[in-house]
């Protein structure tokens, strides 16, 4: 079997080397238009940290490729970069405002997050304190203004105690788990990716496509605000070889 895991070219590599040296797995940004990836059996989605910055070409790319052939599924991939998949779920999540271009903005209570429904890196994402919220509501108009959707949560206390911790399945079944530290302290936004990642989204509006349809029928999503787990995040889209 053949197998490519996806890149991209501005964090080429990373540590995706060493997991192709262990599977004999070729390395190639996903938009490198010298690759033919109709000879591989699997290619995976690894490290595409710049799909932000062209979602659409990067759906149409996973498209391209084919659902036999990508991991995880183009639908899924689709479903999953855009956290308003939030409001679909059928888990409990936390209390989430989705806020489009137009919309009345939302009462802020409390300690509250506020982050675009496009992301990655937690990149135009901040944490902001009941004294600041002037600044929680200039990150989300700066947010609409790129054509995005902002979310607003009110912020968990137990991430600082905690973290938060990524389930990884694979066929359904779950086989790891990884746990995450928060990247922004109070009233502090993080509008600059970390220095290993490429530089922050600078989208025009007309670059955000429409919210894609979850990938298969389920039955309605129920959310349960006493019972917050999900936040939003994009591990999800990330593949695995089956």
């Amino acid at each position: 079997m053949r197998v490519a895991l996806a890149t991209c070219s501005a964090f080429p590599g990373s540590d995706d080397q060493a997991v192709a040296a262990l599977l004999g797995a070729d390395v190639h940004a996903w938009d490198d238009p010298a690759i033919d990836w109709a000879t591989y059996d699997r290619v995976v989605v690894c490290s595409t940290w710049d799909y932000i910055d062209r979602v659409g070409q990067f759906v149409a790319w996973c498209e391209a490729v084919g659902p036999q052939r990508l991991r995880n599924d183009p639908a899924v991939v689709a479903f999953a970069l855009d956290k308003r998949y939030l409001g679909e779920l059928s888990v409990p999540t936390i209390p989430t405002a989705f806020v489009a271009p137009g919309d009345p903005l939302p009462a802020l209570e409390g300690e509250v997050v506020v982050k675009p429904n496009v992301s990655a890196g937690a990149r135009d994402t901040g944490r902001f304190r009941e004294p600041v919220h002037d600044a929680a509501v200039a990150l989300i108009e700066q947010i609409r203004a790129s054509g995005r959707v902002a979310l607003v949560q009110p912020y968990l206390p137990a991430v600082d105690t905690r973290g938060e911790t990524a389930l990884v399945h694979f066929s359904g079944s779950l086989r790891t788990c990884c746990a995450s530290e928060p990247c922004c302290a109070p009233t502090r936004s993080l509008r600059s990716p970390p220095t290993a990642l490429p530089r922050r989204c600078t989208s025009r509006t007309s670059s955000w496509p429409a919210r894609p349809a979850r990938p298969s029928a389920r039955s309605p999503s129920r959310r349960s605000p006493t019972s917050p787990r999900a936040s939003g995040d994009s591990r999800s889209m990330r593949g695995s070889i089956c």
